[in-house]
């Protein structure tokens, strides 16, 4: 695992997802997406067929979220229901949320170990609304820069390589979009686990292809918490 401090000897940069690695966040975007599809008039069974498969696309943006939601994916499509109207029901519910959710224990001690590095956030949240949350929560200073929707997380991270194609990047992500993401960027990848909602089909593919499943974020630093 990280130990001796070999994030930090190993690359010159960061980049971290958010929900489930930075913010206990995941939970409460599952509520807020059940519930933008319940308000636009959605059947139960229909907003549970979504979200179970909603909780393992995680990394996805919400646009593409309830895109496959409106294509009939997961059951018949209301008549009022509309783009327009989940995005914003989701918006708001999520804006309060984030106010209200811990952030991941150890982070800010992580964020002062790593303060060498060029550390930055690639999340399937909304750039702007991720910006304005992160500069409430006395975060974003933390970071070179703060990304997310609606431009995919694949596109944030070969951006990033193509802008310091010189720099050896980390990824830390929970999910399989995180890992897809980091890889087809040419960068490495550590799956956080603890906060993960397909912590056993990541931890399995972390075994198949070799990278770093890490416990708390401390280990980032050199810790001798890495189970």
């Amino acid at each position: 695992m990280f130990e001796g401090h070999t994030v930090g000897s190993r690359y010159d940069a960061v980049v971290f997802d958010c929900d489930g690695v930075l913010l206990d966040s995941n939970g409460m975007k599952v509520s807020a997406f059940r519930h933008a599809a319940r308000r636009e008039g959605f059947s139960e069974s229909t907003v549970e067929a979504f979200s179970a498969w909603q909780s393992t696309n995680f990394g996805t943006s919400r646009y593409s979220v309830f895109s496959e939601l409106l294509a009939g994916t997961f059951g018949p499509v209301p008549s009022r229901a509309s783009i327009d109207q989940l995005l914003d029901g989701y918006a708001i519910e999520v804006r309060a949320g984030y106010m209200e959710v811990p952030e991941t224990p150890g982070l800010r001690n992580v964020l002062v170990g790593l303060r060498k590095l060029l550390l930055f956030v690639a999340s399937g949240s909304a750039e702007t609304e991720l910006r304005s949350v992160f500069k409430e929560r006395n975060l974003s200073d933390n970071f070179v820069e703060i990304y997310g929707s609606p431009r995919p997380k694949a596109a944030i991270l070969a951006g990033l390589s193509k802008s310091y194609p010189d720099a050896n990047f980390l990824m830390v992500g929970d999910a399989h979009a995180d890992a897809d993401a980091a890889f087809a960027a040419n960068m490495d990848f550590a799956f956080f686990a603890p906060m993960s909602l397909v912590a056993d089909s990541m931890s399995a593919r972390a075994n198949r292809e070799g990278f770093p499943v890490v416990f708390d974020l401390n280990d980032l630093i050199g810790r001798p918490n890495a189970r």
